[in-house]
């Protein structure tokens, strides 16, 4: 059996003034059409579907757009997950009814996972759809288990699904996952909770024949490599120029035996980082910007600032998002103190003892601490 893993669309995101629906909207119909030309028909989605929980119109129309012509015109089965970013109950809407025309949605945790069973030639594959799930939720859902972490949250879960050994397992989620190696992040996913207190074991997944990650934007592969992120369709941040974005064609055979291949989608535009002297990019003949309509970020190496730079470039460059001084920064980086330093590394808990100690004149008593925790705990769920 055949399949596309995708995740991290963040429908409707806006970039510095810019909306990427366009560049959405060209990779969501080629990668169709890469799937009909290779007689791919089922579709995973590991969540973060929109940028936001309260999508703009035109990201929920496109949405609407690209699951009609899969579902209808080239006859794809989707299966699809909550992120962190989504809405739950605006992705669930009709959920049920959508199951008739080969669409699947997996957008709260429930008992009861969302699962589907498909069959090929080597028999049954089980799809797993577990959304993005906070240890709040497992409370609420189980309120007799004491559950702290993401880690024991999602620990819980899985032992409440033992799996069928007669059938290949393939796992759909939403989390921070990572091994024994560091994995890749980047700006654009929100912010990673202080402290490390997401990530999961990736080890949890070990049954399972394919885990089908989103969540992280860089494509990667955790501790093995059925085990992966396939990243965001398009680079949504700066720091991402050199990932080369990709989706993931899985092939199941017999257990045992998966075979991944990542395919390279085309957006017309890309975000770009180029690193030079103002007088070199306002020069035309030197060419040092390969598509001037790309959402550009410029370093300038110049030692001054430039009046008006940033109208000037873009007179040549009208995606222009970004400009910096790489010699500015370089001296503001220098004059950093010691005491600035330590507040980059202390975490928020630390932070509000220092300041309410020097606010009151007292430290934070236990009673309070354990109040101001509590507190911070709940708002890093929120994320």
């Amino acid at each position: 059996m055949k399949f596309i893993h995708i995740g991290d669309l963040h429908l409707g995101k806006w970039i510095c003034g810019h909306s990427m629906i366009t560049m959405q909207k060209e990779v969501l119909f080629e990668l169709l059409t890469i799937m009909d030309q290779q007689d791919i028909r089922l579709l995973l989605i590991a969540g973060d579907v929109y940028d936001r929980l309260v999508p703009p119109t035109e990201a929920v129309e496109l949405f609407n757009d690209f699951l009609t012509v899969a579902i209808r015109q080239y006859h794809i089965q989707v299966l699809m997950i909550s992120g962190n970013h989504d809405s739950d109950e605006r992705l669930n809407f009709a959920s049920q009814l959508l199951k008739a025309e080969g669409l699947y949605i997996a957008s709260k945790l429930q008992k009861n996972w969302e699962t589907c069973i498909l069959k090929d030639e080597f028999g049954e594959i089980e799809f797993h759809l577990l959304p993005y799930i906070k240890p709040s939720q497992v409370k609420e859902l189980y309120p007799e288990v004491k559950v702290k972490t993401y880690q024991e949250a999602l620990e819980h879960i899985i032992s409440l699904h033992p799996l069928d050994p007669k059938r290949r397992h393939v796992l759909m989620t939403h989390q921070f996952a990572a091994g024994g190696q560091q994995v890749q992040t980047s700006e654009s996913e929100a912010m990673l909770s202080v402290g490390g207190s997401e990530v999961v074991d990736v080890h949890l997944f070990d049954d399972y024949d394919y885990v089908a990650l989103g969540h992280l934007h860089a494509p990667q592969a955790v501790s093995r490599q059925a085990v992966r992120y396939c990243g965001s369709l398009l680079r949504y941040s700066f720091d991402e120029v050199k990932q080369k974005k990709t989706v993931c064609k899985v092939e199941m055979k017999e257990k045992g035996n998966t075979v991944i291949e990542q395919i390279t989608l085309h957006p017309t535009l890309t975000m770009q980082k180029y690193s030079g002297y103002f007088a070199d990019f306002m020069d035309e003949a030197k060419g040092l910007v390969e598509n001037k309509q790309d959402y550009i970020a410029f370093e300038l190496l110049d030692q001054s600032l430039i009046a008006n730079a940033m109208d000037h470039l873009r007179t040549l460059y009208p995606n222009a998002m970004q400009l910096t001084y790489k010699q500015l920064l370089k001296e503001y980086d220098g004059k950093k103190t010691v005491a600035n330093l330590q507040l980059e590394k202390q975490d928020d808990f630390t932070l509000f003892k220092e300041f309410y100690q020097t606010i009151r004149d007292h430290e934070l008593d236990e009673e309070k601490a354990s109040i101001i925790e509590n507190i911070l705990e709940k708002a890093k769920e929120t994320k």
